[in-house]
C-alpha cells in the first residue's frame, strides 16, 4: 500500500464541512490568531514607548521662576438706610387774647352841697385823679392781661395768671432692619461666605448692588441685583444672601413691619 499524502482535515474543516465557507465566519476563525497577534504586538509597542520616553526625560535643574499669585479683596460697602423723615415743626400755641385794659375809677358824683355832719363820703382831692377816671364806685382796674392793677403794679400781688402747657412736638419711632451683630458681624458673614468667581487683575473692579426684604420676622426674601457686575458675580452674591440668618426688622411706632435694604458690595482684585 502507498502511503497517502492527504493533509487530515482541521477542525475547522470538519466544522464548516457541510456549511458555507464563503460568508465570513470560517475567514474569521482561520485568521484569528493572526489577528491576535498583531493586536499584541501593537499594546506593547505602545507601553514600551511611553516607558522608553520615561527613562529618556530628565527634570530641568533650574528652579522654577516663581509666579505672583493674583488674590482678591471683597469690601463690603455699608448698606444703604432709607433717610429718616424729618421731625414736624413744633406746634405753637396762639396766645390768648388779652382784654383791653380797664382804666381805675374813682368815685366823684354830682357835688351837692350839705351840711358837714351829714356828709355820707368825702369828695377826693384833685391829686387823686391823675392816674384815675371819675366814676359812680371806686374800681382798681385791670392792666392790659387782664390782670388786676395791685397798688399801682399790673400783676403786682395779685392773683397769677394760668400758665398754658406747651405740648412737645411728635417724634416719630423709627428703626431700619439690621444684621444681627450689627454692619461689622455683616462684613465678616460676607467674607466668610463669599466665593471669588473669578480671577481679576490688580486693580480691576466689580461692583454688585443687590436689593432685597427683610419682613417683620426678620426673613430676608426676594432677593434681586439693581447694578451688575457680570452674570458670574452676581449669582454670587444672590447666593450668599440666601444663607443669611434672620434679621432684626424695622421698627415704626414700636411695631416690626417689613422694610427693603440694598447691599453694595464690591470685588477688588489686589496683587500680592
Amino acid at each position: 500500500m502507498m502511503p497517502s499524502n492527504t493533509i487530515p482535515p482541521s477542525f475547522l474543516d470538519i466544522l464548516f464541512a457541510n456549511r458555507n465557507k464563503a460568508y465570513g465566519a470560517y475567514a474569521l476563525r482561520v485568521n484569528y490568531a493572526n489577528r491576535l497577534w498583531l493586536s499584541l504586538g501593537a499594546a506593547l509597542s505602545v507601553a514600551g514607548f511611553f516607558v522608553i520616553a520615561a527613562l529618556l526625560y530628565k527634570p530641568s535643574d533650574t528652579p522654577p521662576v516663581p509666579r505672583k499669585k493674583d488674590t482678591v479683596t471683597v469690601i463690603i460697602d455699608p448698606g444703604i438706610v432709607q433717610p429718616k423723615p424729618p421731625a414736624p415743626p413744633p406746634v405753637s400755641t396762639p396766645p390768648r387774647s388779652q382784654r383791653a385794659a380797664v382804666p381805675a375809677q374813682i368815685k366823684y358824683n354830682t357835688i351837692k352841697l350839705v351840711p358837714d355832719h351829714i356828709a355820707d363820703h368825702i369828695i377826693p382831692a384833685v391829686e387823686d385823679l391823675t392816674d384815675k377816671q371819675p366814676g359812680n364806685f371806686n374800681n382798681a382796674g385791670e392792666s392790659p392781661g387782664g390782670q388786676p392793677i395791685m397798688n399801682g403794679v399790673p400783676g403786682g400781688e395779685g392773683q397769677v395768671a394760668a400758665t398754658v402747657p406747651v405740648e412737645k412736638p411728635f417724634v416719630p419711632d423709627q428703626q431700619e432692619p439690621e444684621f444681627p451683630g450689627g454692619q461689622s458681624a455683616l462684613v465678616r458673614f460676607l467674607q466668610k461666605y463669599l466665593i471669588i468667581p473669578d480671577q481679576l487683575e490688580a486693580g480691576e473692579k466689580k461692583m454688585v448692588r443687590a436689593r432685597f426684604m427683610v419682613d417683620a420676622q426678620g426673613v430676608v426674601s426676594l432677593v434681586e441685583i439693581t447694578e451688575t457686575g457680570g452674570n458670574v458675580f452676581d449669582r454670587e452674591v444672590i447666593r450668599v444672601c440666601k444663607k443669611m440668618p434672620r434679621w432684626k426688622p424695622a421698627i415704626q411706632n414700636g411695631v416690626p413691619v417689613s422694610r427693603s435694604y440694598v447691599l453694595p458690595v464690591t470685588f477688588v482684585g489686589v496683587e500680592q
